[in-house]
């Protein structure tokens, strides 16, 4: 057996394989529910894994096992640990991961060789005096805990550069967390903070930062000074300005401000020359500030439910778009310059006030996606033929009369909806189709009527989309009269994903895992939920924890297979997203 450092052990798979030169032990996935006595015997044992058993406890002999670098305890079902514990000092790597643990014994703060501590999804409400002694830990999980403060001195954990505390009750960070200057990775969301302490910007090596689902109303007016952060995630918070050094953060790449009461940016936003995503939807935004248009790197833009009337000036030249939504606003035109957005695929624009579209976006020739249904527009450009890798097309609830002849060119349009418009005429490409039927006669008629396979008017897939939201309203309804149900938030999970309701679906996921810590099969639907909501980093961690394992024992597929059908049935089902593919190879390989 070989660790993650290249430190080579000899490896026995049972206590009948054990002898005095065994160093590494793997018992896990056994349903042991105590641990033999045989194994504390052999103290020259320096890993031992007991992951996925059913040990309510562990004896105290375990302290013998002076030598153990490395311990397994992730899913069992541990309430609490042997006072002896804090014997095993010469640890370097302890999940415990998945188990029923209240608090941590006296002495745990003599593990003074720990590098590596899982204690994720357990109920843990504090950590232990003196926990700021572990001087030599890298990595600290405690998500989905119930911790309400860390403990003082937390600060002199000067070797930390990862520490996840997403989904606890904390409400505050000591004033000493600043003195964390080697942290890389953070992660506080699903919490309840309210302000950073003034010490938080001295973490200038952070790169990436999660806080969403918080109580934040403001940041700190130095936090310019966080250059090296590559990924921000604020959205769900209270935030009302934003401080204007925010366009000093030159290393930001990824970036999400949805859901706070934001209703401009800072003038120096156009600064950030690296940001590639940009997610700022569910504000009260009037207005883009004018250099918004020099972001040059920007691929993806999202500012759904929002107020904005117009696009600044400039917008043309975010050469580099290839996605942008800006669903729910009052927007009344698209700017001047916006047919020079060549690499655009994915065109949101429903639920606006345009009247027309340019002639010019006719140029978008790369555009894959269009939808514009429930504006005002009266009629299209004939340059809408210029769009030949066009696939999806919505127009419904306008005030179109008629399509022009030139859609006909549009030779990979898989999905036309033109219904509650008062269309009376359609071109021959598309004869048989009548705007005024319901679906499901739409869809007969179109077969009927011989129609080319590449031109669909409302298909299925819209019946289809239909059962999913009834479903999804049923199961809301459902937990309406039982909230402890975990397999109606499973569902929830399930069908909030095809419902577009993807922030629904994380905190579904969630909820069950937290009524059922077992249920680790949705996370199927959470890793689903982040890739959609453009957390890329979050889903990212479920794939590479489960790839190439299955979620239960008797399962027959491995969880690799179970995410790329999830993927497959939402590409089919018309669902998109760029990262799709990102996570196709990650499986690939």
């Amino acid at each position: 057996m070989i660790d993650t450092l290249g430190n080579e052990y000899r490896l026995a798979t049972d206590i009948d394989q054990l002898d005095s030169n065994t160093t590494a032990l793997d018992l896990r996935n056994r349903e042991l529910s105590a641990l033999p006595d045989a194994v504390c015997r052999h103290k020259q044992l320096k890993v031992l894994l007991l992951s996925n058993n059913q040990l309510s406890s562990l004896p105290d002999c375990i302290a013998a096992l002076t030598n153990l670098h490395i311990l397994y305890l992730d899913n069992n079902r541990l309430v609490n640990l042997p006072t002896a514990f804090g014997q095993l000092d010469a640890l370097q790597t302890l999940t415990l991961q998945r188990n029923n643990l209240t608090r941590l014994p006296d002495g745990f703060a003599q593990l003074k060789n720990l590098r590596e501590l899982d204690l994720g999804f357990n109920q843990m409400a504090q950590l232990p005096d003196g926990f700021g002694r572990l001087s030599k830990l890298v990595t600290f999980d405690a998500t989905y805990n119930s911790l309400t403060q860390l403990p003082a001195g937390v600060g002199a954990l000067e070797n930390l550069e990862s520490l996840m505390l997403y989904n606890n009750q904390l409400g505050s960070l000591p004033d000493d967390f600043g003195q964390l200057i080697r942290l890389k990775s953070l992660n506080l969301s699903n919490n309840q903070i309210s302000t950073l302490p003034a010490s938080f910007c001295q973490l200038t090596n952070l790169e990436s930062f999660s806080m969403l689902s918080n109580q934040l109303t403001s940041l700190p007016e130095n936090f310019g000074q966080l250059k090296k952060i590559h990924w921000l995630e604020l959205s769900g918070n209270q935030l009302t300005a934003l401080p204007e050094s925010f366009g000093q953060l030159s290393g930001l790449t990824d970036l999400n401000l949805s859901r706070n009461k934001l209703s401009t940016f800072p003038t120096t936003f156009g600064q950030l020359a690296r940001l590639q995503t940009f997610a700022g939807s569910a504000n009260q935004l009037t207005s883009l500030p004018p250099g918004f248009g020099q972001l040059p790197r920007l691929q993806n833009l999202y500012l759904n439910n929002n107020q904005l009337t117009q696009l600044p000036d400039g917008f043309g030249q975010l050469g580099q778009l290839e996605s942008f939504e800006l669903m729910h606003n009052q927007l009344s035109s698209l700017p001047q310059g916006f047919g020079q957005l060549q690499k655009l695929q994915y065109l949101i624009l429903f639920d606006n006030k345009l009247s027309s579209l340019p002639a010019e976006i006719g140029q978008l020739t790369g555009l894959k996606t269009l939808y514009v249904n429930n504006n005002q527009l009266s009629s299209l450009p004939d340059e809408i033929g210029q769009l030949t890798n066009l696939e999806d097309l919505i127009l419904i609830e306008n005030q179109l009369s008629t399509l022009p002849a030139s859609i006909c060119n549009l030779i990979n349009l898989k999905t036309l909806g033109f219904s509650k418009n008062p269309i009376k005429e359609v071109p021959e490409c598309v004869a048989g189709m009548s705007a005024e039927r319901p679906i499901y006669e739409v869809v007969e008629a179109a077969a009927e009527s011989g129609a080319s396979d590449s031109v669909y008017l409302l298909l299925a897939q819209q019946l289809l989309r239909n059962s999913y939201l009834e479903a999804y309203n049923n199961v809301l309804t459902g937990i309406l009269s039982d909230s402890t149900n975990a397999d109606l938030y499973f569902s929830l999970s399930y069908y909030a994903l095809f419902a577009g309701e993807y922030l629904k679906a994380i905190e579904a996921a969630q909820k069950t895992l937290q009524i059922n810590p077992l249920a680790v099969k949705v996370e199927t639907n959470l890793a689903l939920g982040y890739l959609l909501n453009n957390q890329y980093e979050q889903a990212e961690a479920i794939y590479l924890k489960w790839k190439g394992k299955k979620f239960e024992l008797a399962d027959d597929e491995m969880a690799d297979a179970i995410f790329l059908k999830d993927i497959a049935d939402l590409e089919e089902f018309g669902i998109r997203h760029k990262d799709f593919q990102r996570v196709k190879e990650m499986f690939s390989k």
